[in-house]
């Protein structure tokens, strides 16, 4: 399932009753949208930021019935090759193309509906239009393998220079989500920086070493697994630095 099992395990249990912990005006509106809408999303199990827009489409098809979301893997379709223009477009670059403009609605909606993104979302949203874009414009699966390995080397050298300066920009992007104190946020950018050049290394070292299929497992799998393993890990830290509610105010 990769990155998607959580959307499919949410899904189950919004489907069953249970109330989703998401604010009540968001969700009033949603049942207040006009008109008919259907969706059709092409997705990845090794992307990971599709999950927000599946859940997000998953929700609102629940809560309006005006409202239909056809989720698509795009995986089934990825030994397809497909001719846009008198260009040949393998399956999951296809999927990457129209992922794009999904997301980009789905935040203009979020946008429409809330009056703000927040940074990290605003983060999310430039790294799908610079680095989806790429991939479609090159249109080569050995860039597509790369970008892991391209995006976690930007994040780690990014946060290293940060700590370099005395900063932490991890702060600056996760703050409105996690209340910590500056200095465990320090002590967590760290760690995430260690943890970002980590994942970067195995990226490259299983895509040029091994089969798509078993890199396609890894990123699926492996990839998920270690970043959750990693947060988990960090409970003591959270529990440690958190902020109190009065340390808030």
């Amino acid at each position: 399932m990769g990155h998607e099992f959580t959307s499919l395990v949410l899904a189950l249990l919004w489907g069953g009753g249970h109330p989703p912990k998401v604010d009540a005006d968001l969700i009033e509106q949603a049942r207040a949208l006009e008109g008919t809408y259907e969706f059709e999303m092409f997705f990845s199990l090794t992307c990971h930021n599709c999950p927000d827009v599946v859940q997000a489409l998953t929700l609102m098809a629940l809560v309006n019935p005006n409202v239909s979301a056809t989720l698509i893997e795009g995986g089934t379709h990825k030994d397809e090759v497909y001719s846009f223009g008198g260009t040949e477009y393998e399956g999951f670059i296809v999927v990457t193309a129209a992922f794009i403009p999904v997301f980009l609605a789905a935040m203009g909606i979020l946008w429409a509906l809330t009056g703000r993104l927040s940074r990290m979302q605003a983060v999310t949203a430039v790294l799908i239009i610079v680095f989806g874009g790429l991939s479609v414009w090159l249109n080569d699966d050995r860039f597509f393998k790369m970008k892991p390995t391209i995006i976690y080397t930007l994040f780690g050298g990014i946060l290293g220079l940060g700590l370099f300066l005395g900063r932490s920009w991890l702060q600056f992007v996760m703050e409105e989500l996690m209340p910590l104190r500056d200095e465990g946020w320090r002590i967590l950018t760290r760690r995430v920086t260690v943890l970002f050049l980590v994942l970067a290394a195995a990226n490259e070292i299983v895509w040029r070493n091994f089969s798509t299929e078993i890199w396609v497992y890894f990123e699926t799998f492996g990839m998920p697994i270690a970043i959750f393993a990693f947060f988990m890990a960090q409970s003591p830290l959270f529990t440690a630095y958190a902020l109190e509610q009065d340390d808030q105010a």
